[in-house]
């Protein structure tokens, strides 16, 4: 793989809350050092877990197009609540992110949700 400018970091772009039952956008993106997407094909290795640590059916080799992979995670209504962890790879220079996305029971109220603890929602590692 060849590009103009070296791979800085992986970035992962999740919201910071979704519900059982519903579905999640996640964005994973190879940047450049100045942070614009890199122009190729990049593979990743990401790996999606629930609260209780077991792989989620998205986990597994992807590749961005254009430095950017978008998934859609769906939820299902019995799939655990709690904090769930997102990593990615690229497989390119072995940089790697992670990022957290906590899933509500369907019920939950939006007190619930303001009593959540502060946990970091994304890191990039150089």
């Amino acid at each position: 793989m060849v590009v103009d400018r070296p791979i800085a970091c992986v970035r992962i772009v999740a919201p910071a809350v979704a519900r059982r039952g519903g579905t999640a956008p996640l964005t994973i993106r190879v940047e450049d050092d100045v942070g614009t997407p890199v122009p190729a094909v990049v593979p990743l290795r990401v790996e999606v877990r629930d609260s209780a640590g077991r792989e989620a059916e998205w986990t597994g080799w992807h590749a961005t197009r254009d430095g950017e992979l978008n998934l859609m995670i769906e939820i299902a209504p019995n799939d655990e609540s709690g904090f769930w962890e997102i990593r990615a790879r690229e497989l390119a220079s072995n940089r790697s992110a992670a990022a957290w996305l906590q899933v509500e029971q369907e019920e939950a109220d939006d007190a619930a949700s303001a009593a959540a603890p502060d946990v970091p929602r994304s890191t990039a590692a150089p």
